[in-house]
């Protein structure tokens, strides 16, 4: 050590000067000394007012330490206390070449200063002794330490009473230039450094060279464009018998760093941080972070800091704690990824408060423990990074491999209201939920399609092999597929019917399975479904497979094997067959559906739909009528109104029909019986065929209809007709009337009407039998079944033509149109009608009339 290589040369040549103090006044020079232990070549001493020492080399050798000698202390103290003597004695001491232990050092004292010069140092000092104090000053007026490239002066004055000793002064090197401090008292040695600003760190903490973990921490994760150290303190204690013990622990430092980047790991983005402060207490580094900002995100209240140091005092650990007051997005993930921390969800809007507490092990930076505390006061979160859930007072805790939902609630207008709790534990891959339901809505808002209230379900989330949610008291199951897929499972859809409402509450039971995959969502379903739109056989369509697909470009709809819907952009294309529908019904709801879908485009111009339907063997149903089809071709068309145009055939017969908004105008020509059968009011006419127009409103039109050829039978009016008609006597029915039991034959017939429900109003009705015509009008109400009709039969039409032929018996027997008349009246309900005539008054007038005719007769001659 330099300072026992010093006391070894100071001791010699005190010892020597003394011995040959006599001799020196005149000079001496000796050309060689061996003594044990140094060897001196060229020695030159005079004394003059002061001794005057020159030596060319000198060798010393180690030798060997006694038991008992001093150590460290005791040896400061004798350098002391020689060094003191060489003020007083000596006027100049120059050693060109001492060799010690290998090592060479050059030495000369002049004019006070004292100089010192080896491969590693170069030393400049002035020394005085205070004789009345007994203090020894030194004045450093260079010293140069070549290792570290280290240069310091200051003044260092030593007690030699009090055996104590300090010193302050400034020092550069290492890219660094400051000011230092250090005091001496017993055994214990203590130091204070501080550094004025500089642009790099790097030089010195190259040359402490902690070890790796550490000093990557310090330099590069966080390099900076300024540093500056406020101090750096601690104590040294020299141990007895030499050597020194160091105890970090006690060292205390304080630095700041300007414009810096913290780099928490290399897949992370490193944070922009204004100022860091450092300090150094207790073992423990601490880097206090000013205006943090990470990927343009404050994380003001951040720090990092490194524990246990000192490896003997337990693992060395880093622990980083993160707060930000921004959205937790995926930059903000990003950093706990890096960690291998999961979190499952990030923020795709709103504002959150964050704070994530993350140690490492800083040997091997794998994680010990992880804390985080996640505040959204209103906000979006994607879940998985696939279910976007509107939230709002959302307070999430996560804890190693644990994340607890403390509180939160979900919420989406207009449709959502729920309370959630829950934990989802990442070792088991499982997740425990229970939300409480304060309002689910599904559908248009005044008329919802599923709706929840105040209801508590049970979740529970799998994620070993895929996402899963599961609802067991709905019977219903939700993954997550690769790529973005999810398919939807619902075991037994009986268990939803509590909570279905309008179209779906139809749906009495059944399963689903709904497949959604990039570009594809596929639906097959078994359906037990009450409907009022769709018929067979006279009967709702209930039971029926459902299977669906949806793409970007094309929509399909298949319902067994007689319904098929296809919509591509605005058009939909529909294809049906043995399907009866009630079309008043479908219109009322496509028109609801798009007033609905054009509701949430109101700041778009809204779009025309077009639907193409064509159908076979079916029929149109309506309120209180129906009209079967061969073949159907229509275009319905959605726009601000409603309208259809349609065209139908059954048999050689056509029907079009237009209807805009609540407008109708049908026109059928050349119709089969069974066509009009659907008309309650025409259902007992049998064969022909019909002509019929109808123009107004959906419920309440007028319009005509010609009947040719056709049979009126089998009705409980026509039945007690015929009885009536029996009871009159022959004189005015004559004979062949033309009713019979197989029916009345129409030759040709018109009826001219006007429906306003639920009146089917006759308002002129003429029809030409073989032998009769028959004349009326009157009303069927469709809600009570009633009838009220007033009708003239004409008989024997051509018997009354042959004796019109006869001028003067045709008149008196006929009148003046040649045409006998029976008024009847037909009253009660078309089950049970009444029908009366006026024929009993006919018999008994009948004499008169022909008496009135044969007195008048002469008169008629001249008409």
């Amino acid at each position: 050590m330099l300072h026992s290589t010093v006391l070894k040369i100071v001791l010699a040549i005190v010892l020597f000067f003394l011995i040959l103090f006599i001799s020196l006044a005149h000079g001496i020079r000796i050309d060689r000394l061996d003594l044990p232990g140094l060897k001196i070549s060229e020695f030159y001493i005079k004394l003059d007012k002061k001794l005057i020492v020159e030596i060319d080399k000198v060798i010393i050798g180690s030798g060997k330490k006694k038991h008992g000698e001093g150590g460290a202390v005791e040896e400061m103290d004798r350098i002391g206390g020689a060094l003191r003597f060489i003020p007083a004695l000596f006027e100049k001491v120059q050693i060109n070449r001492a060799v010690i232990g290998g090592e060479q050092i050059a030495t000369l004292f002049y004019d006070d200063l004292f100089y010192v010069e080896t491969d590693r140092l170069q030393l400049a000092t002035r020394l005085d002794f205070d004789e009345k104090r007994k203090v020894l000053y030194a004045n450093v007026r260079f010293l140069h330490v070549e290792g570290p490239d280290l240069t310091l002066r200051g003044e260092f004055a030593y007690d030699t009473r009090r055996h104590i000793w300090n010193g302050e002064g400034s020092y550069r090197g290492l890219n660094l230039d400051g000011n230092f401090s250090v005091w001496h008292k017993g055994r214990t040695i203590g130091f204070e450094v501080n550094a004025n600003p500089t642009d790099s760190i790097k030089p010195l903490i190259d040359y402490i060279d902690p070890i790796p973990p550490i000093k990557v921490w310090i330099y590069p994760n966080i390099p900076a464009k300024r540093y500056i150290l406020h101090y750096l303190k601690g104590t040294v204690t020299l141990k007895k018998g030499g050597g020194i013990d160091f105890d970090p622990y006690k060292v205390e430092a304080s630095a700041s760093a300007y414009d810096a980047k913290v780099h928490f790991h290399p897949k992370v983005p490193p944070v922009k941080v204004a100022r860091i402060d450092v300090t150094l207490k207790n073992d423990t580094l601490a880097f206090h972070l000013h205006k943090p900002v990470y990927e343009r995100k404050r994380l003001d209240g951040s720090f990092v800091r490194i524990r246990n140091l000192i490896p003997r005092r337990g693992q060395c650990q880093i622990d980083i704690h993160i707060v930000a007051n921004a959205p937790f997005d995926r930059s903000v993930r990003k950093v706990l990824q890096a960690f291998n921390i999961p979190l499952p969800f990030v923020q795709t809007a709103g504002t959150a408060k964050s704070r994530s507490d993350i140690t490492l092990r800083i040997a091997d930076g794998s994680l010990v423990k992880y804390r985080g505390d996640y505040r959204i006061k209103k906000g979006t979160l994607l879940f998985l990074d696939e279910i976007p859930v509107p939230v709002e007072n959302l307070h999430v805790t996560a804890e190693d491999q644990t994340i607890t939902i403390a509180q939160g609630g979900v919420v989406l207008p207009p449709y959502l209201e729920a309370n959630l709790k829950g934990k989802i534990d990442f070792k088991k891959h499982r997740g425990e939920f229970r939300p409480t339901i304060r309002r689910l809505s599904y559908g248009p808002v005044k008329a919802p399609l599923l709706s929840i209230k105040n209801e508590s379900l049970h979740v529970v989330m799998d994620f070993e092999k895929l996402v899963r949610f599961s609802i067991p008291s709905l019977k219903t199951d939700l993954a997550f597929l690769p790529r973005n897929g999810i398919r939807l499972e619902m075991e037994d859809l009986a268990r939803l019917k509590p909570y279905l409402k309008g179209p779906l509450k139809g749906i009495e039971s059944g399963s689903l399975i709904l497949t959604r995959t990039p570009g594809l969502v596929k639906t097959d379903a078994q359906l037990v479904y009450r409907n009022n739109i769709l018929f067979r056989q006279g009967k709702p369509w209930e039971r029926f497979s459902l299977q669906a697909s949806l793409t970007p470009d094309k929509r399909t709809l298949t319902l067994g094997d007689r319904l098929r819907i296809e919509q591509q952009k605005e058009t939909t294309t529909v294809t049906y067959h043995d399907l009866d529908i009630q079309l008043f019904r479908l219109k009322k709801m496509l028109t609801s559906i798009f007033a609905q879908d054009e509701s949430k485009k109101r700041t778009k111009k809204a779009k025309t739909r077009f639907i193409h339907i064509y159908g076979k063997k079916s029929r149109l149903l309506g309120q209180r009528a129906y009209l079967p089809c061969d073949s159907l071709e229509g275009k319905i068309t959605l726009a601000k109104h409603f309208s259809a145009l349609f065209e139908s055939r059954s048999g050689n017969g056509t029907i079009h029909a237009i209807v805009v908004g609540d407008g109708i105008k049908i026109v059928g020509r050349k119709l089969p019986d069974r066509v009009v059968h659907g008309i309650p009011a025409l259902k007992d006419l049998y064969g022909g065929y019909y002509n019929f127009d109808a123009v107004g409103k959906i419920d309440d039109f007028n319009g005509t209809v010609t009947i040719y050829d056709a049979l009126w039978a089998k009705s409980a009016v026509y039945n007690n007709l015929i009885a009536t008609l029996n009871a009159i006597p022959s004189l005015l029915t004559m004979q062949n009337p033309g009713f019979n039991k197989d029916g009345f034959k129409i030759k040709k017939g018109f009826i001219r009407y006007r429906y306003k429900a639920p009146l089917f109003d006759f308002e002129k009705i003429a029809i030409e039998g073989a032998s009769a015509n028959i004349y009326g009008k009157g009303h069927i109400n469709f809600d009570t079944h009633g009838i009220d009709m007033k009708m003239r039969i004409q008989f024997m039409e051509s018997i009354s033509k042959t004796m019109h032929n006869v001028p003067v018996a045709g008149y008196i027997l006929f009148g003046k149109d040649g045409t006998i008349s029976v008024g009847l009246s037909v009253s009660g309900t078309l089950e049970k009608p009444k029908v009366k005539t006026s024929a009993a008054k006919d018999i008994v007038t009948a004499p008169i009339n022909i008496l009135k005719r044969t007195i008048t007769f002469p008169f008629h001659l001249f008409d």
